[in-house]
């Protein structure tokens, strides 16, 4: 009797542990973006999708595909219908060395890896709808 209150009792922490682990259900489908430039792929861009009531982001690898993010990494979108904005620049700033860091810079500008206007919600002209049963895969062809 003994040992079946312990195998009862190991089972019941088991089934415990496996619902703890178990991740909720939050409606997102894997979504995946190509973003291309010019005909060439896009590295360490940011896709943002984004709707009136959630979003969803990611970064492109070398090969221009980002892996959207909704509450976790790679999670996928909710079904919605998105604006998408995509967005890479830097800022370059001319330094003096002669003058301490924090008062050494000369000049900074942006410069965009792609055209600005593909980083605003209100100019990108970027859309994308996920479906519960589509394939969610979107490949956007920038251009100047």
């Amino acid at each position: 009797m003994k040992r079946f209150i312990i195998l009862v009792l190991i089972c019941c922490v088991l089934a415990i542990s496996a619902a703890c682990n178990r991740r909720p259900d939050r409606g997102t489908i894997p979504t995946t973006v190509t973003v291309k430039y010019n005909g060439e792929p896009v590295y360490e861009a940011v896709v943002v999708f984004m709707a009136a009531d959630n979003f969803a982001n990611g970064l492109t690898n070398k090969s221009g595909i980002a892996k959207m993010s909704t509450f976790e990494d790679g999670d996928g979108c909710i079904p919605n219908t998105y604006t998408v904005i995509i967005k890479k620049d830097e800022l370059v700033e001319e330094l003096d060395p002669n003058k301490p860091a924090g008062e050494n810079v000369i000049s900074s500008k942006t410069v965009f890896h792609v055209p600005q206007k593909y980083g605003e919600s209100a100019k990108s002209g970027l859309t994308a709808v996920v479906e519960k049963d589509g394939k969610n895969n979107f490949v956007f062809e920038l251009v100047d």
